[in-house]
């Protein structure tokens, strides 16, 4: 079975003031994906391919980011992250809600609606808000874990993953382990 994690950027991948440097409204028109990827705090990022190569999870990608920039963008930026090898191949879930604040509890079920091999219980959603994501479908079930905003994912929040996924070997000496 598909172990999926439903993955947000700001605030989980991308701490908040991260990229206080960078013009955000010139990036959201011409965006410069390597200037991005400069900025960006890695941390999260080495952190969350622990999580997928561990857990043997995979990415769908369920930010505002989906209403802002193009898919190829994104792309391109989680491929500088080297994060882009651990994404589902339907990596993106369609976004329904008006952008760029899409209606992700709608959006998370529509995928799953579509990857019906994927239980309930295989799925995680990493964002740190819970805005949207309870709001239809009947997925407000799915175990969500809530990263600091100013943070990103880290070692905790990789612990709460890897025990939702694996809760067998919680506890193992190298359970939390970087790659």
């Amino acid at each position: 079975m598909s172990k999926i994690v439903f993955l947000d950027l700001d605030g989980v991948v991308v701490p908040f003031g991260n990229f206080a440097d960078l013009d955000i409204a010139i990036l959201r028109k011409q965006p410069d994906v390597e200037q991005m990827v400069r900025a960006t705090v890695k941390t999260p990022a080495i952190w969350l391919s622990s999580l997928a190569i561990k857990a043997d999870a995979k990415f769908v990608l369920i930010s505002s980011w989906r209403g802002v920039l193009s898919p190829a963008t994104i792309q391109s930026y989680l491929e500088g992250l080297e994060l882009f090898e651990h994404f589902h191949p339907d990596w993106c879930a369609e976004m329904r809600g008006i952008p760029p604040l899409p209606v992700k509890g709608r959006d998370i079920g529509m995928w799953l609606g579509d990857h019906r091999d994927v239980r309930q219980s295989d799925c995680l959603v990493l964002d740190d808000e819970d805005h949207g994501l309870k709001e239809s479908w009947g997925f407000h079930a799915l175990a969500h874990i809530r990263p600091d905003p100013k943070v990103g994912f880290d070692m905790g929040n990789l612990a709460k993953a890897l025990t939702h996924f694996m809760p067998d070997k919680a506890g193992s000496s190298d359970f939390c382990a970087a790659p």
